[in-house]
């Protein structure tokens, strides 16, 4: 489904997206956790993918449960399911913005000093 942008001056920055586990450390019991990044994608990939240019961002942390509990037992498809509704609130609230900027808009200076 296509969308007009009404008006002169007017662009989409797309915004990327990514999540990969990430061991934390020895000093907390061995836990890995799910850092939420964003960048935007109008920056070249050969800049945006080096550690160096900092141009992903750390948004949340997901809440993603180990695939065993502490008793060594596999989680059962209800705690799995709760779960996955945990990570869909923290998403919801944290992209909740993102429907009222794609509404209304923001205005944002360019480059070239303009303001659009």
């Amino acid at each position: 489904m296509e969308r007009e942008f009404p008006g002169e001056g007017r662009f989409v920055i797309p915004i990327i997206f990514g999540s990969d586990e990430t061991f934390q450390t020895n000093f907390s019991g061995d836990k890995n956790i799910w850092p939420l990044n964003i960048t935007i994608g109008n920056i070249l990939s050969k800049f945006r993918n080096r550690p160096t240019h900092s141009a992903w961002r750390l948004l949340a942390l997901l809440p993603i449960r180990p695939k065993k509990n502490a008793s060594g037992k596999v989680d059962t498809d209800e705690e799995m399911r709760s779960s996955l509704e945990n990570i869909q609130q923290v998403l919801a609230t944290v992209l909740a913005e993102l429907k009222t900027l794609w509404k209304t808009g923001i205005e944002v200076v360019c480059p070239d000093g303009k303001v659009r």
